[in-house]
């Protein structure tokens, strides 16, 4: 399998580059985006219907986190 990025191997090997899992979601946003663990989380459920609340409140931090639907 070829990856996009080398490190992108490390993240994503497992289920062949797809982000099948949450968890997945969260370790690409760690990796590639420098996202802490709490912020990781946040983008996760921020990325389903209940996370709008997480949207709102993460508007004018110096992240923001952008909708993924």
């Amino acid at each position: 399998m070829k990856y996009l990025h080398d490190d992108a191997e490390e993240v994503l090997g497992d289920t062949y580059g797809l982000m099948i899992y949450q968890e997945s979601l969260m370790r690409v946003a760690q990796k590639f985006g420098g996202y802490s663990l709490a912020e990781a989380d946040n983008l996760r459920k921020a990325c389903f219907p209940a996370g709008t609340q997480i949207l709102t409140k993460a508007r004018g931090t110096s992240r923001s986190i952008g909708s993924c639907r």
